[in-house]
């Protein structure tokens, strides 16, 4: 009897290592999840940085072209305005070199 209470005592022993064992290796797993969860966060939060400066960009850029193209509308209206003033003196030029 004394023989297999020491048996039954080496074989837990021998299960209680492994389970030791594979509770370090948990152990060590999860400390890694815990610091790549913390680089997961870091690199999202950063994503979310460049995308709210990415839109800060968008949105500026669309003002500057809506600023352009309003710009460009009054250059075309005075442009036209001087074209016009332009052929009307020479119009005017040649009606009384010819006479």
């Amino acid at each position: 009897m004394s023989d297999d209470i020491e048996r039954l005592r080496s074989d837990i022993n021998n299960q209680m290592s492994a389970l030791r064992g594979d509770i370090k290796d948990i152990s060590k797993a999860l400390l890694e999840l815990v610091r790549l969860d913390s680089v997961i966060k870091n690199q999202d939060m950063l994503t979310k940085r460049i995308g709210t400066q990415v839109d800060d960009h968008e949105n500026r850029i669309r003002i500057g072209e809506v600023k352009n193209s309003e710009q460009q509308s009054r250059i075309s209206s005075s442009e036209r305005i001087v074209w016009l003033i332009v052929t009307s003196v020479f119009a005017l030029a040649f009606f009384f070199i010819r006479g």
